[in-house]
């Protein structure tokens, strides 16, 4: 099968992981896959590096139909999977060109190009939360699919090495001290990613384990000024190293020894995900989608949404039990296998594409 991705975004965060993930693994399994985009930035960069064997396409901002409909037509492509309301809009362009679409909603973002989308292609809901608020907005239920998001972090070269000697790399990397519990918080740097819990969480537990270094990676924002400013106000600021966008993110998950995710908003969570299958144990809110990945007892440990008070002292717990850090983490990453990996993913969605295909091949005179 001949598929196209189509995204409209520079950055790379959950939704363009995702994307990519999903593209790797049709490649993976024989299909030819592509990536369309607007080129640049930190999306192109790594999938130039991720091993996508066809080149990106790279679309015009101002006149995106034109290389479309002769990308399309040249390639001879049988599906488009679109990413995102920018991609999203573009629905019925793709219809009048005879292509059939698949649109994922990553988001909550009740648009019009997405009751437009549904009327000639088949839509993925990513969790249980997002499938409701779509299905409330008005959209019918028969052609809205519910497939949690998936990762291959299992298959990176990552998995495999020992967390002991890429922490030590990783301390001599970025000059941090060599003992010291280490914590990560990656993601989108945002009031809805609770980074300033993460920080206030440690100022709370400074005093026990000074040697603590707290990495939150994600992109440089506007937001970032607050946070520094929090951690000054809390003391920590020596403990709070900002690393921006990582490429090697997965690389820091596995070296961390506590992931930390207290999102106040969550459409999915795929960074618990990836956590639990490099064997990082997670300490996270469970909220909105993150609830779809909790599905036994034991697969992270949570706490209450915007209390860093119950954080750190979970934290604590967690950070003194080396023991219950390696139950939990076996155990989640043996159901994310189950439910959350890339392949799981991908054989449901393979499925949307075949009934949409079917349904599209019977409409036609």
């Amino acid at each position: 099968m001949k598929i196209l991705h189509f995204i409209v975004s520079r950055h790379f965060a959950g939704s363009e992981q995702l994307a990519l993930t999903l593209a790797l693994q049709q490649q993976a399994w024989g299909h030819e896959t592509w990536m369309a985009g607007r080129g640049g930035g930190e999306l192109s960069g790594i999938v130039a590096q991720s091993g996508l064997r066809n080149a990106q396409v790279k679309i015009s901002r101002f006149w995106p139909q034109w290389n479309l409909r002769r990308f399309v037509r040249e390639v001879g492509v049988d599906i488009v999977h679109l990413h995102l309301t920018g991609a999203v809009k573009l629905a019925p362009f793709f219809c009048q060109l005879g292509v059939p679409t698949v649109a994922h909603l990553h988001i909550h973002k009740d648009h019009p190009a997405y009751h437009k989308a549904v009327q000639s292609g088949h839509l993925i809901s990513i969790s249980q939360a997002t499938h409701r608020y779509y299905l409330e907005a008005g959209l019918p239920a028969e052609r809205v699919h519910l497939i949690p998001n998936g990762s291959g972090a299992h298959l990176g070269p990552w998995r495999q090495q020992p967390k002991e000697a890429l922490q030590v790399e990783l301390r001599q990397e970025l000059g941090l001290p060599l003992v010291g519990p280490l914590w990560l918080h990656a993601g989108r740097l945002s009031a809805a990613k609770g980074q300033d819990l993460s920080i206030e969480a440690l100022a709370k537990l400074a005093s026990r384990w000074p040697d603590t270094r707290l990495l939150i990676a994600g992109a440089t924002n506007a937001y970032q000024q607050e946070l520094e400013a929090l951690a000054q106000r809390w003391k920590v600021s020596d403990q709070v190293r900002f690393l921006g966008f990582r490429p090697d993110i997965q690389r820091l998950m596995r070296a961390a020894d506590l992931l930390l995710v207290p999102s106040r908003q969550e459409p999915f969570g795929l960074v618990v995900i990836e956590g639990m299958l490099l064997g990082t144990p997670v300490v996270t809110t469970g909220v909105g989608g993150i609830a779809d990945i909790l599905r036994e007892p034991g697969m992270a440990s949570v706490v209450c949404s915007g209390d860093a008070e119950d954080m750190a002292d979970t934290i604590a717990a967690l950070q003194a039990d080396c023991a219950r850090r390696q139950t939990i983490a076996t155990q989640a990453e043996k159901v994310a296998l189950e439910y959350f990996s890339s392949e799981a993913m991908t054989r449901q969605v393979m499925q949307v594409y075949e009934q949409t295909l079917l349904e599209h091949h019977a409409s036609k005179p």
